[in-house]
């Protein structure tokens, strides 16, 4: 249900139109095939492979890739003579909204190159590769620790910290002494001066006011679980931030428990402590 309208980024090569960050279900499929379009045969669509792991299976005649409990990821559908190689399923299986952020690990993680077609302050630093897109702007005293893609028509600081591996789409705002690690910020997205989102997906055209704080850690360290459908689900993240849909707005000073959601169209107010999740 909240996979709906989020994106996920198109892969290396990395010319600076790429820097616009395609973050839906849909897309998620296109990335996906672009993905699997080296090799032969079928594929379940909610595993996304390894780029290693698709080198391997294009030089097999006949395969299948199967998970540790056998279930049949991908194969190439039983069209050579030859008994099929029996291949270990290696990548991210896409069930979850919150499985979105181990795809951080591949898309900006692995990066090898930077891409900056927008401004950096001398007064900016950033340790780590950085995909910035046409018009954006990164402001003094910004710091950017790991890899990052940022969009086109962005504004980021001054005095940002931006860390992990985070992609913030086209029109985003992240204003002065806000910190982002390791998140997807979607496009349009305004993060308000003085806030904090951490291992958090963010929708499209949400405004976090001044101060919104995202919980990330529960304090007894044991891993988080999220209601769907009615039932706990186990999310296997010791750290998960908020995960919203488009158009949500919080007031000022708002803050909320790690791992909660807040559906399309959710409103907070001022100073509200967000304990469940948000229709």
């Amino acid at each position: 249900m909240l996979l709906i309208n989020k994106k996920i980024p198109t892969l290396a090569p990395l010319p600076c139109e790429l820097a616009q960050l395609e973050l839906g279900a849909i897309s998620y499929q296109k990335l996906l095939s672009d993905r699997l379009g080296q090799i032969h045969g079928s594929w379940q669509m909610d595993f996304f492979p390894t780029a290693e792991l698709v080198e391997q299976i294009s030089r097999r005649d006949n395969y299948e890739v199967r998970r540790h409990d056998g279930t049949l990821v991908g194969s190439s559908a039983g069209n050579c003579r030859k008994p099929a190689e029996i291949i270990g399923f290696e990548g991210i299986k896409i069930t979850y909204p919150w499985d979105l952020l181990d795809l951080l690990s591949i898309f900006p993680g692995k990066l090898e190159a930077d891409a900056v077609c927008g401004k950096v302050s001398a007064s900016a630093h950033a340790d780590g590769f950085l995909v910035l897109g046409e018009n954006s702007v990164i402001l003094p005293g910004v710091y950017i620790e790991g890899n990052a893609v940022i969009g086109r028509n962005c504004r980021i600081g001054p005095n940002a910290y931006i860390r992990g591996n985070t992609l913030i789409g086209d029109n985003c705002r992240i204003g002065q002494a806000v910190e982002i690690k390791n998140s997807i910020i979607n496009s349009g997205t305004h993060i308000g001066h003085l806030s904090y989102v951490g291992d958090s997906i963010i929708g499209r055209n949400v405004n976090f006011g001044a101060g919104t704080i995202a919980g990330n850690l529960r304090h007894d360290n044991l891993q988080h679980h999220s209601e769907i459908d009615g039932k706990l689900i186990a999310t296997n993240r010791r750290k998960l931030g908020v995960i919203t849909g488009e158009n949500v707005h919080t007031g000022i000073h708002t803050s909320i428990y790690p791992g909660r959601k807040l559906f399309s169209g959710a409103t907070t107010l001022p100073g509200e402590v967000i304990r469940k999740d948000r229709h």
